[in-house]
């Protein structure tokens, strides 16, 4: 699982944790692959950070931590 700024994230990043709003209900199921409509969403909710799964090689995964 891999901590995500929200700045950082890109279109078909899997979410490895829930997402949750401030009443505490979940807004994106963990697993859901995000599209361009909730990385706006996310970013409207003030929301900081998300966890997300690594990405499938360690290139990719090297990449993504280097941000």
């Amino acid at each position: 699982m891999i901590k995500v700024c929200i700045e950082h994230l890109e279109p078909g990043m899997v979410l490895a944790r829930e997402v949750k709003g401030i009443d505490e209900s979940v807004l994106l199921p963990m697993g859901t692959a995000l599209d361009g409509a909730q990385l706006t969403m996310l970013r409207g909710l003030g929301q900081a950070h998300v966890f997300i799964k690594p990405p499938g090689t360690p290139e990719a995964r090297r990449a993504l931590l280097e941000r």
